[in-house]
């Protein structure tokens, strides 16, 4: 019995795996599918530009100056030195949500101003470093800003729609520690796999709660036997000395 049942949900599992692996394709992320960085305003500045020159402390335009940079927290002269960071990187976007938008509102996103989170001036390899990740897999090097940085992912996650995964929330809870209580989340979803030839990574927990589940269902026991007196043979327990003709069933050993 237990070898049926124990087959029956494999087959569940591989169908619903399937299934929930279709759902959670998308298409593949192109760089080249959120244009940036453009001159919005047509005033001679484009992007890259407009932040250098609001997050200069010498006021002093996009060429010369002082750029803090919050994930190391040292300061720099020269814009040569930094790198315009996405936040919420463009490909994490484009695997949250983003993929499903039309090329207005990515461009959009790519270049957005009207919040001076979504975009930072920073320290070109410490950029490198972080690439597309998301807090479960990176946060600044400077520990005193990390909270704020998982505050400022969320608020740009929850004002573009954008989902979580479950890795992705427990570390921000892990951040934010006791506060994370207060916090709003954005919707939390399995993160999804835009690309080709292969099945999105599960996360974690989803893997930790799938073995779980097959665990129980292949562990469960119609009858328990006691050594030294009995031994399991297909549902039942029979004498130490019998023989046990068909051994297939849901009975198994005492704890």
């Amino acid at each position: 019995m237990v070898d049926f049942f124990a087959r029956v949900f494999l087959i569940f599992l591989i169908g619903s795996s399937v299934s929930w692996a279709d759902d959670m394709h998308c298409p593949a992320y192109e760089r080249s599918m959120y244009t940036h960085w453009i001159d919005a305003d047509h005033n001679g500045f484009d992007t890259r530009k407009e932040v250098l020159i609001r997050s200069n402390l010498a006021h002093t335009g996009p060429k010369h100056g002082r750029w803090y940079d919050p994930y190391t927290g040292r300061t720099f002269t020269s814009p040569e030195s930094l790198q315009i960071d996405h936040v919420v990187a463009l490909a994490e976007a484009h695997r949250s949500g983003a993929w499903a938008w039309d090329s207005l509102k990515r461009m959009d996103y790519a270049n957005y101003l009207k919040d001076p989170r979504h975009l930072l001036a920073v320290y070109g390899p410490a950029n490198e470093e972080k690439s597309d990740k998301d807090p479960a897999h990176w946060l600044p090097a400077q520990r005193s800003y990390q909270k704020e940085y998982v505050r400022n992912w969320l608020a740009i996650k929850i004002k573009w729609g954008l989902t979580i995964d479950e890795d992705e929330q427990s570390a921000i809870r892990k951040v934010l520690s006791y506060a994370a209580d207060s916090v709003v989340w954005p919707q939390i979803e399995p993160e999804r796999y835009c690309g080709q030839g292969k099945h999105p990574q599960r996360s974690k927990s989803q893997m930790r709660s799938r073995e779980s589940a097959f665990q129980k269902q292949t562990t469960d026991c119609c009858k328990h036997c006691h050594a030294g007196h009995s031994k399991p043979c297909g549902d039942a327990c029979i004498s130490m000395n019998d023989k046990c003709s068909n051994p297939r069933g849901c009975a198994c050993w005492a704890n």
